[in-house]
């Protein structure tokens, strides 16, 4: 193959949302407002086109490469990036599915690997270290997915004891140490040094291994100025052989060893590392061009990419040119001034724009200049809710005793309820403590003021200063509107759900993923929003029952309250200890409600019928089949991602993870969870009526061509789990995967629901076979795991955010 052809090839940029891993416009489908039809696109369809123009010809095999996965994300982002590189290719020519080889490279992993004998120099380079080009393939990588590992690097040349933090501080320990020694030691020798662990000199020093001791400045205190010694280990660990190169310069040879290439791209990036603010493999400096000012406190840099790439003529510097963004060298106050676009200062910053303001500044350091005669930098950590003018330090040497002084105990007023709120009387205004009070009411005082004693308070005050005391009744009252006084508006369930489409229905169902018996073309499952209001009930029930709390089920629909996207429990309603018999209560009247609310009317039924998976969810709350274990992490986790509850994706992506989470069982445990699970067995007779399905089922790479049609799956929930992950993930591309899921559950309804519910009530799998990491994982609550290892019961399930401001369409995205 010619060397120039495979170096060749077409750059797309596409954004990404912040910490969005799957990549999004691979395969896209947007409709054209002028003629009315879909048009295809995406970078993968894109790349596609590019490479049939200039080779006449489409591809035969396809390489992925991918780097930013974690191992948890393997299943979901080849479950998505897949799907979008067959659709691309099938848009192109019906049938045209090329082989596609999907490569995940990771770089931070913690695995070490050590030559097995040490003594032998074919096994270890001068250092000990193995050497460069080793790949292990076998006994310590995955037991069933293909990976292995392979070092690329040659071993350590210089080591530096302490090890500083950034390469900055690893050249200025380096340039003292050449300042000293360069004459002496070093052999009058000027190194090239890339800032980690490698050095390069033109010709041999004359020693194989020296220690130096260098003593300089610290740069990375930033408090105070402390000398700091370094220890300097400096060893060949191997010379770079020219002969190569040269073959290569006179056209001998046609490549060129990497190890070669690198050794003089550090030689050539030496000088402006030193001259110029290195980014990566790019310098920046403000005398390449005007510094330009974008706003919010930042200014462009200019300056240049430089790397050194083979070409036909020899080598060849390349060089492109680059900008950054850097922060403007002015005072914090300015810097917020700008961010902020703030006009007046003397107003206090709102709790959204000090979040921002939190986030652009969180670990930037500054220098301090109030003292003239010391210049201290400093990194900045976080923002105080307050202004300076009201936030106070104790001075008392018993700091704890001084703020138990100043504790008080507060009943706030809020809707006829009397809340109690324990606030510090010279850190806390009047503002804060009825703003900490309707946070626990469940509302936001967006219209009252607070009253005492018949005299309105002026909420920017500090308590101590209003003159209020332990036990004091403040009142927030709504403002008057045309001389009515106005209520804080918290709405109950049968309120939201009034005004809210209730049902989203999947269809039509082509004729390949249609039932020929039943004859069904349409999926009907809960609306996107309706599943949020039901998962935000559960997860503030779930939070109580956590904390071993419950109602016992004296409440209605109308107790349960509505603000800004959180959900509470009127305080009418009194908690009572957690029992199983209590909890089947709460369930209880959930369930009821839920039967008013999500039930379809059907001529053709009395009682009506329900969406998907809605009645199974019903069942499981009035049979209340857990008891008193139904407030522990497996069953919350459970309940709050039940499959009523998510999305197909989520369902999706619950199947394929639980398949994986089982094949890792050894025998003997996969026998118990067989034995946990229970049968399933008219579940290949379901999904023969499906030809979709039926492919799958019937699926052998092995049968011969004239051998009848047999499955390979066996009656058991075990096999249908199986049967699952190979339909979703081998689906036709020419299928969208939300009508293939909703032709799975329209077949197997009950299937996922069961087979959850009970690895829940009845398997105790390994510790590496956690239900919350499987379930809590997903779009209800991503938190819950590490919250109840922490055992925090204020944070079993994350705190509900704001209601998300979205359009919820038929397909529930």
């Amino acid at each position: 193959m010619d060397w120039l052809e495979i170096t060749k090839y077409r750059g797309l940029v596409s954004a990404q949302p912040h910490r969005q891993e799957i990549i999004e416009d691979l395969f896209t489908v947007s409709k054209d407002p002028q003629k009315g039809h879909n048009v295809n696109g995406g970078m993968i369809r894109e790349l596609l086109i590019a490479f049939r123009r200039k080779t006449n010809r489409r591809p035969e095999r396809i390489i992925f490469y991918r780097d930013g996965v974690s191992e948890g994300q393997f299943s979901h982002v080849l479950l998505h990036e897949m799907d979008a590189i067959r659709k691309a290719c099938a848009s192109l020519e019906e049938g045209y599915l090329p082989p596609v080889t999907f490569v995940v490279v990771q770089k931070r992993h913690h695995t070490r690997l050590f030559p097995e004998v040490h003594g032998r120099r074919d096994m270890t380079d001068k250092s000990g270290n193995i050497l460069p080009g080793t790949v292990v393939d076998q006994r310590i990588c995955h037991p069933t997915e293909f990976d292995f590992y392979i070092c690329s690097h040659p071993g350590i040349q210089v080591a530096i004891n302490p090890e500083p933090k950034s390469r900055a501080t690893n050249r200025e320990v380096l340039n003292e140490l050449i300042k000293l020694h360069r004459k002496s030691t070093l052999g009058g020798k000027l190194p090239a040094y890339d800032g980690r662990k490698s050095l390069y000199t033109a010709g041999s020093l004359p020693f194989d291994s020296e220690e130096f001791m260098v003593t300089l400045v610290d740069p990375e205190k930033e408090k105070e100025r402390v000398e700091r010694e370094y220890k300097i280990t400096i060893r060949i660990a191997e010379r770079t052989d020219m002969y190569h190169l040269h073959q290569f310069l006179r056209g001998r040879q046609r490549d060129m060893p990497q190890e070669t290439r690198q050794v003089l791209d550090v030689v050539l990036r030496e000088s402006p590392s030193w001259n110029y603010v290195t980014v990566s493999r790019s310098f920046f400096s403000t005398t390449f061009g005007h510094r330009g000012d974008i706003g919010e406190g930042l200014e462009c840099w200019r300056g240049y990419y430089q790397s050194l790439r083979p070409t036909q003529m020899g080598l060849s510097l390349n060089i492109d040119i680059s900008a950054t963004s850097v922060f403007k060298p002015v005072t914090v106050i300015k810097f917020v001034e700008e961010f902020l676009s703030i006009r007046d200062t003397s107003r206090p910053l709102s709790d959204r724009d000090r979040v921002k303001i939190k986030k652009a500044l969180r670990r930037v350091c500054i220098e301090t200049n109030h003292q003239q005669d010391q210049i201290r930098r400093c990194k900045i950590t976080g923002v105080t809710p307050m202004p300076m003018s009201q936030l106070m330090f104790g001075v008392s040497t018993k700091v704890e005793e001084h703020i138990h002084r100043n504790i008080a105990t507060f009943l706030v007023k809020v809707e006829g309820t009397s809340i109690s709120v324990r606030q510090n009387l010279s850190t806390t205004t009047i503002k804060m403590l009825v703003e900490h009070a309707c946070d626990k009411r469940g509302i936001r005082n967006y219209d009252g003021y607070p009253v005492f004693l018949g005299k309105v308070l002026d909420d920017t005050k500090l308590l101590s200063d209003c003159k209020v005391c332990n036990n004091c009744i403040v009142e927030v009252r709504g403002r008057g509107r045309a001389g009515r006084e106005r209520r804080i508006k918290c709405t109950t369930f049968d309120d939201e759900m009034k005004d809210i489409d209730l049902f989203s229905v999947v269809s039509p169902l082509s004729k390949t993923l249609t039932n020929t018996k039943t004859q069904e073309k349409s999926a009907t499952f809960l609306s996107g929003q309706a599943k949020w209001y039901g998962r935000q009930v559960f997860i503030s029930l779930c939070r109580m029952h956590f904390r071993k709390k419950s109602l016992d089920g004296k409440f209605n629909a109308s107790h349960i309250l509505f603000h800004d996207g959180r959900v509470v429990f009127d305080e009418s309603c009194m908690e009572v200890d957690f029992t199983g018999h209590s909890c089947k209560n709460d369930y209880g009247v959930i369930a009821e409600i839920f039967k008013k609310w999500f039930c379809i009317p059907d001529e053709a039924e009395e009682e009506g019928r329900y969406p998907l998976f809605v009645a199974d969810l019903i069942d499981y709350l009035l049979d209340c089949p857990l008891g008193e274990k139904s407030n522990s992490a497996a069953a919350i986790a459970f309940l709050v991602n039940h499959p009523a509850l998510t999305t197909f994706m989520d369902r999706i992506g619950q199947c394929t993870t639980l398949d994986s989470m089982v094949d890792r069982l050894t025998e003997f445990q996969k026998f118990e969870f067989d034995e946990a699970v229970g049968s399933y067995n008219d579940w290949s007779e379901r999904v023969e009526d499906v030809p979709a399905m039926y492919d799958t089922l019937v699926y052998d790479p092995f049968r011969r061509v004239d051998a009848p049609e047999e499955t390979l799956y066996t009656e058991n929930l075990r096999s249908c789990l199986k049967f699952a992950r190979n339909h979703f993930r081998h689906a036709r591309p020419d299928l969208s995967l939300e009508r293939v899921e909703a032709s799975f559950s329209l077949n197997l309804v009950d299937f996922l629901p069961m087979i959850l519910q009970a690895i829940v009530k009845s398997f105790e799998g390994p510790p590496a076979f956690d239900m919350v990491t499987l379930l809590g994982d997903h779009v209800a609550d991503r938190k819950c795991k590490r919250d109840v290892d922490a055992e925090n019961p204020a944070k079993v399930i994350a705190s509900p955010s704001k209601k998300p401001k979205i359009s919820f369409s038929l397909k529930g995205k």
